[in-house]
This record gives structure tokens, C-alpha cells and sequence, in this order.
């Protein structure tokens, strides 16, 4: 594996969350690799993805001229990037050198709530990062009329789960849970 340019691992690390296009990209990244414009962060795409470390989602051709001529503040394209396993790879081998902290998978969970079937779990590297992840993801409950059944929570092992999109993690953990129409929402409705 190559080490990754400044502008590389910046825009490697951008797509760590989640699948971005150039309006989310360039802005970002600009703000840690000074002087750069949208051309370069276009080149370096072009570049990562020609050596596999970034993907396009939706399996469209790179078009060079296409993606320079569209707005700065243009969402409704059809170039959104995304890591592959050896960006991934590349992005936690130097994320030290470039961010100054190791990338730490020992915290990862990723939940999955149906509102229509009134069900979800979290999965996670262990049962106390899942018990976490529920207090962390009770935000997401705050502006619908649910809430989590704790007494329906089960707890099971798993073989492993996708952290991110791009990120498989061996092993684990599985909450499931119902949910149940909140309190707050029921009292309201009970005046």
C-alpha cells in the first residue's frame, strides 16, 4: 500500500462517515490542505479511484469535465464517492501521521430502528458498547411518538456487522428491541 498524499488521506478520511460528492468534499477538505481547488481535490479522486481506494456509488464513469462543471453547491449529482476495503486500510494505516490519533474500531455500533414495525437492534463490538449506543441513539426517538421497550430488549451474539458502510467487524453483539408509543406522548394525549 502507497502512502496516501496530504490531500489523499483528507479526502480518504471525509468519506469515512459516509458516501459524499464534491459540494460535501471540497469544502472539508480545504479547510486542512490549504491552497488546493476543486480541481485538485477532482484529480485526486480520479486518482483514488484509480488505484481502488474510492469508489463511485452506483457504478458511473468518471467523467472529469461532467463533475467540474457542475455548481459548487450541487447535491443532485450522480458522483457520490464512497471508501473501498483498501481506502479503508489506507485511511486507518496513516490516519496517526496525518490526524495524530489511531482510528478505533474498539467503540463501534450501528443501529437499525423500523418506526412501521416498531422493532430495531444495534449491533456492536460488545454488549457494554451496545448498552451505550442505546442511550446514544434514544436521540434519534426525541422527535417521534416512540420509544425503546427496555423490557424487550434481548441480547444475543452475532457473527460480526457492518460498522460503516465500508467497515466489517468480526464478532459482536445484537439488542433488539421494541418499541412502544412514549410516555410523554401518551400523557399528552391522556389530558
Amino acid at each position: 500500500m502507497k502512502k496516501p498524499s496530504k490531500l489523499d488521506w483528507y479526502i480518504l478520511d471525509n468519506l469515512s462517515n459516509d458516501w459524499e460528492c464534491l459540494t460535501t468534499i471540497y469544502p472539508e477538505v480545504a479547510e486542512f490542505v490549504s491552497g488546493i481547488s476543486r480541481e485538485n481535490v477532482v484529480d485526486a479522486i480520479h486518482h483514488l479511484i484509480k488505484e481502488g481506494y474510492i469508489q463511485i456509488r452506483g457504478g458511473h464513469i468518471f467523467d472529469k469535465e461532467a463533475l467540474l462543471s457542475e455548481p459548487e453547491e450541487y447535491l443532485e449529482t450522480k458522483y457520490w464517492f464512497g471508501l473501498t476495503t483498501l481506502g479503508c486500510e489506507a485511511w486507518e494505516a496513516h490516519s496517526v501521521e496525518y490526524a495524530g490519533y489511531p482510528i478505533d474500531w474498539t467503540q463501534a455500533w450501528s443501529a437499525s430502528i423500523s418506526f412501521e414495525n416498531r422493532e430495531g437492534h444495534i449491533d456492536g463490538v460488545s454488549k457494554e458498547v451496545c448498552l451505550a449506543a442505546i442511550n446514544k441513539e434514544l436521540f434519534l426517538l426525541r422527535e417521534e411518538p416512540f420509544e425503546i421497550d427496555k423490557k424487550s430488549m434481548k441480547y444475543s451474539k452475532i457473527n460480526g456487522f457492518n460498522a460503516k458502510y465500508y467497515k466489517y467487524i468480526s464478532g459482536g453483539c445484537r439488542i433488539s428491541f421494541k418499541l412502544r408509543r412514549s410516555r410523554t406522548v401518551r400523557q399528552a394525549s391522556s389530558k
